[in-house]
Formats: structure tokens, C-alpha cells, sequence
């Protein structure tokens, strides 16, 4: 049986330019559908210097593709060496002027937010916060526009981190007569001082606001969701909005996590949420039972399935559905789509593997996979290699009804002259009934 993505649609290898720029991503790590075309959003680690009309090849990338899945990539921003990476992606609806967002990572202190003019197909920066500590990295690593429930006035929402405790959740409105459209409160809705106090933290962690979602509450209304840490918040929506606690994941002894809970995804009246790391798994709270907690799937109901392809292999933390999970239709049937990074400890000779993991919990292996969710039902499936390896998709995301686009990031070995990007598509029914 031929493998599910085998179809490729990008490969940083290839060395295309335009108007001087390499297209060529080190890792794409977020996409969305937009009208009729794709945008995707990529990091220059490690891009060889000198790339460029001004030798300064090393900031991220926005691509767009206009003719999915398979019609040429655009280079539609060449982000500065500064904002070298883009971190999250969001089609936002202010109701009916539809904006184009990605959130990015920033070297120089500031937390910014690029926004697509889509008449000339351009991209422009506007500001959120800037961290106390100057010199630090600043992540937006989730967006999600909402409409609030009291008041009707529809925002973006951006999680925002510094790597020092500082930032938070921020809060911005249309305003169509300013430079990129977004007019953002400086000062967060939700803190994250204000959040994971007084509870045990994971080793290795690093407090971000790594997911949004709009799910159903406790009064079968609609609320705003959002993962800090190990915890899952819940907006109070009104004129003078609040966030709640919901749940904090309880942590286990020796657990290691560099980023807490991710990937929070509304599934019918539940929620799911992925907590990252040496505890992994996909998680169901039920809002209607005080978010009462059904473990669906584990670290070790992984390794299980994942022997069923490579014998011998021990699972040691996972990074699963890095954004939020994909959901398919088929027929009247819904299914999600996971995307998975495995480190493990133990591994049969010849099996493809790169760089040990910086938290010391093993190695990663150089072999994409993804979960395909089916009701309670979990499959494990292997996206086929290319040329270019296809490693931890980092976003599976449906263009219509009639394809899936998947993307990630190769060995990075860091033995190539640069580390490369890549990306596949397949239709919905291969996706899911792939080997």
C-alpha cells in the first residue's frame, strides 16, 4: 500500500527564488486555507547567511500557494533577520472584512502579529507588547479570533511569551483605517504570572500560551479556551471580561515537559487537549460534568501501536497536534488528524533517527507520524519519506473537502549546509485510511 502524503508540495531543497529571496524554509510550522489558495508560515533555522538582495536570508518566510495542492509557491513576505520564525496562523472574520494573521517570533523583545493586505498580497507588521527584558525572545504562539457572547464584538486573541514568565493573552480589535488593521491592548486580558501558581511543574518548562479554542461550556453556550502551561482558562465574556481556571494537569513524578498543554481542539461538547512531553496524551474534558477528565489515549498506547511498525522501540516523550487538530469529513463521518513527534530510548538497528533531545529524554525519530481519531478510536499511521525526509508535521490542515496539507521539518542533523522544510498533501480518504 502506498504510504498517505506522498505527494509533495514543497521541499527547501529546491532552491526557487523570487525577487532575489531563497524559498526555502528550514521548517514549516503552520498553514491555513484562505479563500481559494494556502498560506503557509516557516522558520530559517539555520539558512545559510548571505541569502538574499541584502544578505539577510535568515528570517522567516510567508508563502502563499494559489493554485492548491500542487500550483507554485510565492514568496508573500520576506520577514527581517529579527522575527525569525512564524509561529501560528489564523484566518480571522471580523464580521464579514476577512484578515490573514500570523504570529512570529521576535529577537528583539517585541511581540508582533503580520497581517496580509490581500489586494497586492503583501504583509505587514503590527505590534502587541514589549517584553521588560529586551534582549529576549519573544514568541505569539497561538491566534484565534472570537466573538464575545455579551457583547458581539468579535477580537483576535494571541498568546504572547517572552521565556521569563511575561506576557499573556492580549486582545485585538479591527480598525481598518490603521497600518495593518489591528489596534492591540498593551496589557494582557489574562497574565501569565497570574497562572500555574501553586502547583508541582513538569522539568524543563516553559510557561507559553500554546493553544486557543472556541468550545462548548457548562450552559451549552460557546466560550473561549485557552492552554497556559498545564492549565486550560475559560473566558467570561462581558465589557469587563475574566478568565477562570477549568483544569491544571496533574504532574507525575519525574515528568518533563518543555511547553505544558497543547493543541486544544473543540470535539462535539468536549474539549481535547495534548499535554507535551515524558506524560503525553490526548485528553477529554467535558464541560458539562465540571470538565470532568477521560484519558482517550497514552505514551504507552503509542509505543504499543508504534511497535506494530518498528519492533523494539521505547517511547519517551511526544509532542502531539503542535497547533490543534485537524478534523476531516468523510461521508457523514468526522475524524482528527494528530500530528506526532516521538523521542524514544531504544530503537532497532537501522531505523531513522536525528539529534538527541535537549531535555536528555532520548532521540527523536526521523520518521513522520500522525493519529487518525475516529469517535474513541486511535490509529497511528506513517507518512511516506521523500528525498527530503518528511519529520514531525508540525500542521495537518484540510483545504476544502478534497485535499489535506500537511507540513514539518527534515533530520536537521545539522550537518547540511541548511536545515529544510517540507510539506505533502493527500486527499481526505487516503489521510485516513493510509497505512
Amino acid at each position: 500500500m502506498t504510504l498517505p502524503f506522498s505527494n509533495q508540495y514543497f521541499n527547501g531543497t529546491a532552491g526557487l527564488t523570487q525577487g532575489g529571496w531563497i524559498l526555502q524554509a528550514t521548517e514549516l510550522r503552520c498553514g491555513m486555507q484562505y479563500g481559494s489558495s494556502m498560506l503557509y508560515g516557516g522558520g530559517q533555522w539555520g539558512a545559510p547567511s548571505g541569502e538574499g538582495p541584502l544578505g539577510q536570508g535568515n528570517g522567516g518566510q510567508i508563502y502563499g500557494q494559489y493554485s492548491p495542492p500542487s500550483g507554485p509557491l510565492a514568496i508573500e513576505c520576506q520577514l527581517p533577520v529579527y522575527d525569525s520564525a512564524v509561529e501560528a496562523m489564523v484566518a480571522a472574520n471580523f464580521k464579514g472584512s476577512w484578515l490573514a494573521c500570523a504570529g512570529v517570533a521576535n529577537g528583539w523583545g517585541y511581540g508582533r502579529v503580520w497581517t496580509r493586505n490581500d489586494a497586492v498580497c503583501t504583509w505587514q507588521p503590527t505590534q502587541i507588547w514589549q517584553s521588560p527584558v529586551t534582549s529576549s525572545c519573544v514568541q505569539v504562539r497561538s491566534l484565534l479570533a472570537y466573538t464575545d457572547s455579551v457583547t458581539g464584538q468579535t477580537y483576535i486573541f494571541a498568546g504572547v511569551d517572552d521565556g521569563n514568565n511575561n506576557g499573556g493573552i492580549f486582545r485585538g480589535t479591527y480598525n481598518s483605517a490603521v497600518p495593518g488593521c489591528l489596534v492591540w491592548n498593551s496589557t494582557p486580558e489574562l497574565a501569565l504570572s497570574a497562572t500555574n501558581q501553586g502547583v508541582t511543574l513538569p522539568q524543563g518548562f516553559s510557561e507559553r500560551v500554546m493553544s486557543f479554542c472556541a468550545g462548548t461550556n457548562a450552559t451549552g453556550g460557546t466560550s473561549l479556551y485557552a492552554t497556559v502551561g498545564i492549565q486550560v482558562w475559560q473566558r467570561i465574556d462581558g465589557a469587563n471580561p475574566t478568565w477562570q481556571l477549568v483544569w491544571t494537569k496533574p504532574t507525575v513524578p519525574g515528568e518533563n515537559s518543555q511547553s505544558g498543554l497543547r493543541g486544544l481542539t473543540a470535539s462535539g461538547g468536549n474539549l481535547l487537549v495534548f499535554p507535551e512531553g515524558t506524560d503525553w496524551s490526548v485528553t477529554q474534558l467535558n464541560p458539562a460534568s465540571g470538565f470532568a477528565v477521560t484519558w482517550q489515549y497514552n505514551l504507552q498506547t503509542l509505543e504499543d501501536q508504534l511497535n506494530e511498525f518498528e519492533t523494539g522501540v521505547n517511547v519517551t516523550y511526544v509532542i502531539g497536534a503542535y497547533n490543534n487538530m485537524a478534523s476531516v469529513q468523510i461521508g457523514s463521518t468526522y475524524y482528527g488528524l494528530i500530528g506526532l513527534s516521538i523521542c524514544v530510548s531504544s530503537y532497532p538497528a537501522g531505523t531513522p533517527i536525528y539529534l538527541a533531545s535537549a531535555s536528555g529524554t532520548g532521540t527523536w525519530l526521523a520518521q513522520a507520524y500522525y493519529l487518525v481519531k475516529n469517535g474513541n478510536n486511535f490509529t497511528l499511521k506513517q507518512i511516506a519519506a521523500q528525498a527530503n525526509p518528511t519529520v514531525a508535521p508540525r500542521f495537518m490542515v484540510p483545504y476544502g473537502s478534497t485535499y489535506v496539507m500537511a507540513g514539518g521539518f527534515d533530520y536537521e542533523d545539522y550537518n547540511e549546509v541548511a536545515e529544510y522544510g517540507w510539506g505533502a498533501y493527500d486527499t481526505p480518504s487516503n489521510a485516513v485510511a493510509g497505512a
